[in-house]
């Protein structure tokens, strides 16, 4: 990792400030031992898919399952020790799920980490960086990190930015540059307050051998932490919902209740309480959403809202309807073609309209055929279709959709124009006057 310009006074931008060599580092075995010998532990935080279980993946050498199409692999919180030694001082990673895991409850998830704050020294948060902005679930789960630490704890905090081998192969250095450059621009927004208080930022590059250990070596150098401030709330007989994080996820969760936007997920025990029949009625309202079936998945909703779960299913769902359109849309022009070869077409002397019938309908086959094939391999592998943080190459978008409706426009006004020119070779006495030529009908 390179080492980077200082943002804030005091602050390391990047992690290479400390000299591997200066340091005793070696691969270790995980032991028991006396409690001057406790591990160094550190809490991993994040959103889901925001790469925490990749991250402690490599510094542990474990197996870490890594979620996929917006779903969170971490359930509960776990510990993981790591594979390096670092001045005679041994490391301890906890996992954690992101408050924004559909499967659980925000309070479940808060409860579960507490019971793992125990002897934390640290707290590494991992931020996409590819992610330029605090969306709706990052910005909840910072701010429930941060209610957690305190002021204080801050300054044990690293904002970690991950994702970097999910980044193209063919982006230049200036283009790394440029997303360096709004990281520092975020750090400055959003981030502000935490950095302001102390905390430190790197980077961490899973392509690069030892990625997390210049991470570790800035927790190896400090000394006792100060206690966190929601162990310091507990201690003084408060309840989970009364302790800082707990108002942060109160707050929240009202915020939605007046939208109206309460998902299951994000519970209300005074709601529980009055509602219980809660699982019907929230199928009911999904029936009569005016927004329709895709409404449930954030359709119609200000992306603020939406959390990336949700987000993943819609653009699942939507792949599936860009697919079916193709054959769909054929059918129909199909039909169309058929009905027009039937009234002005059946003539013996089949002309030049005949043979366009005939092209435009082949044509179509072709196109929306091969269509509904670059829907299909639109991603390899089809997951980054709703899951654009795994690795993979996509077919430019933008590009695939002004073709293909270049194309269809072309093949419309063909079918409107192709019984004008049928017509228009129709053999007709003209008159100089306009006869009314009466109609009979017999049974």
């Amino acid at each position: 990792m390179a080492e980077r310009n200082s943002v804030w006074p005091g602050h390391t931008i990047a992690g290479s400030s400390i000299d591997s060599s200066s340091v005793n580092v070696k691969h270790s075995t995980p032991r028991h031992s006396s409690v001057q010998d406790e591990p160094i532990r550190i809490l991993v935080v994040g959103i889901t898919g925001s790469g925490k279980s990749t991250l402690i993946k490599n510094a542990s050498g474990h197996d870490v399952g890594i979620g996929h199409e917006g779903d969170s692999c971490t359930q509960i919180c776990q510990r993981y020790p790591t594979k390096y030694d670092i001045d005679g001082k041994k490391f301890e990673l906890i996992d954690t799920p992101g408050f924004d895991d559909p499967k659980r409850n925000d309070f479940e998830i808060l409860k579960d980490i507490i019971g793992f704050l125990d002897g934390v020294s640290g707290v590494i948060y991992c931020h996409r960086i590819n992610e330029t902005r605090l969306i709706m679930d990052s910005k909840l789960n910072l701010d429930i990190i941060k209610a957690m630490c305190g002021k204080r704890f801050h300054s044990r905090v690293v904002v970690c930015s991950t994702m970097w081998d999910t980044l193209s192969e063919d982006l230049t250095p200036q283009q790394l540059e440029k997303h360096r450059e709004r990281m520092e621009q975020l750090l400055s927004t959003g981030f502000r307050s935490l950095m302001e208080s102390g905390a430190k930022y790197m980077e961490f590059r899973a392509d690069q051998p030892n990625a997390c250990l210049d991470i570790l070596k800035s927790f190896s150098s400090q000394r006792l932490p100060p206690r966190l401030a929601i162990l310091e709330q507990l201690s003084q007989m408060r309840s989970v919902q009364e302790t800082d994080s707990g108002k942060v996820l109160e707050e929240e969760h009202r915020r939605r209740a007046e939208e109206g936007k309460l998902s299951n997920q994000s519970s209300s025990r005074a709601r529980d309480v009055e509602h219980k029949d809660a699982p019907k009625k929230q199928k009911r309202d999904n029936k009569t959403d005016k927004r329709g079936w895709f409404g449930k998945y954030g359709q119609g909703e200000h992306q603020w809202n939406v959390t990336l779960a949700r987000l993943s299913m819609l653009l699942k769902y939507i792949n599936y309807i860009e697919i079916l359109y193709g054959p769909l849309m054929f059918s129909a022009k199909f039909v169309v073609m058929r009905q027009i070869e039937s009234i002005f077409l059946q003539h013996k002397d089949k002309g030049i309209s005949h043979l366009l019938a005939k092209t435009l309908i082949w044509a179509n086959l072709f196109f929306y055929g091969g269509w509904m094939l670059s829907f299909i391999l639109a991603c390899i592998p089809r997951e980054k279709i709703w899951n654009p943080e795994i690795p993979g190459r996509c077919i430019n978008n933008d590009a695939a959709l002004i073709a293909s409706s270049a194309i269809n426009i072309l093949s419309d006004v063909t079918i409107l124009l192709l019984p004008l020119a049928a017509i228009l070779h129709l053999q007709m006495i003209k008159t100089g006057d306009a006869e009314v030529i009466p109609w009979r009908f017999s049974v």
